[in-house]
């Protein structure tokens, strides 16, 4: 698992995250975008592995998670 800290809102991940918002987007990157602590609680408990899972550092979630990349963010970027 990597782990990194995203801090801008122009970073490029941050661009492609809100590209996949358009749902042509993500059917053409074949991904799709979750949004709650409920429903990713319920994924890591069906034991579904995260690509990119965004979470503020103080998120207990972030150690249960099966994830390829933990990204953490602060409000300004989980707005967009």
């Amino acid at each position: 698992m990597e782990t990194f800290e995203i801090t801008s809102t122009q970073n490029d991940l941050v661009k492609y995250i809100v590209k996949l918002q358009d749902s042509k987007y993500r059917k053409k990157e074949n991904l799709i975008l979750v949004d709650g602590a409920q429903t990713i609680e319920g994924l890591i408990n069906d034991g579904v592995i995260f690509k990119y899972l965004f979470l503020k550092k103080d998120n207990i979630l972030k150690n249960s998670a099966k994830v390829e990349n933990l990204v953490f963010v602060g409000d300004e970027i989980l707005k967009k």
